[in-house]
């Protein structure tokens, strides 16, 4: 079609440029229109929700793949991840996200995990506003969690969602080690992992 338009048109005539320009605008726009509408669809297989018995086996794999084991330490203890609270990302029948927590007697909530498949598309922020979600209903004032000083990129993900730095706790990786040996003494990226780091994020309540 557009090499029908071209040969009807003189090179020299005062519309060619006019009407050359608008049909590439029209294609443009319409790529852009499909590409919007097809990244679209493909959000909307995504699907979050609680954990739920029939997704243990698959959350249990997850944490195996990711964590290296179902028990988590916390604060210097070992919980049971197959018995934590939270939610998952589904794409499809594939787990490409879950974020577990804790509920205290104290009016705080622990985030214990947060794994996203899918970097820079929002599914992290989604985890962390459903915990958001539950804390509120909980009628917590704060969630709070602690990473290594080795995991710069977590450092960064929680700050940019409202997290403050809280509290370091030097050397926490000695003790951590006694219960899970398995902790390498240093990251991939070559930072010692030593110190844990607190990060809190204040949340606004009722009540507040």
């Amino acid at each position: 079609m557009i090499g029908i338009l071209v040969q009807s048109l003189q090179l020299d005539d005062p519309n060619f440029n006019w009407l050359l320009g608008g049909v590439m605008l029209a294609i443009g726009l319409g790529f852009s229109a499909l590409f919007f509408f097809m990244g679209k669809s493909v959000d909307k297989v995504l699907e979050i929700r609680e954990i739920q018995d029939q997704d243990r086996e698959g959350v249990n794999k997850f944490l195996r793949e990711h964590w290296g084991a179902t028990d988590i330490s916390v604060r210097g203890e070992i919980i049971d991840g197959t018995k934590l609270n939270g939610f998952i990302v589904y794409k499809g029948k594939k787990i490409i996200g879950l974020v577990t927590y804790i509920i205290y007697d104290n009016n705080e909530c622990e985030l214990v995990t947060i794994d996203s498949l899918r970097e820079n598309r929002g599914t992290g922020t989604q985890l962390i506003g459903k915990v958001k979600e539950i804390a509120v209903e909980n009628k917590c004032d704060k969630i709070k969690l602690v990473t290594s000083n080795s995991n710069i990129r977590a450092m960064g993900f929680y700050q940019k969602r409202g997290f403050i730095l809280s509290n370091v706790y030097i050397n926490e990786m000695e003790a951590v080690r006694k219960l899970k040996p398995e902790i390498p003494l240093v990251a991939d990226n070559g930072i010692p992992i030593r110190d844990g780091l607190e990060f809190t994020l204040v949340l606004e309540t009722s009540e507040n």
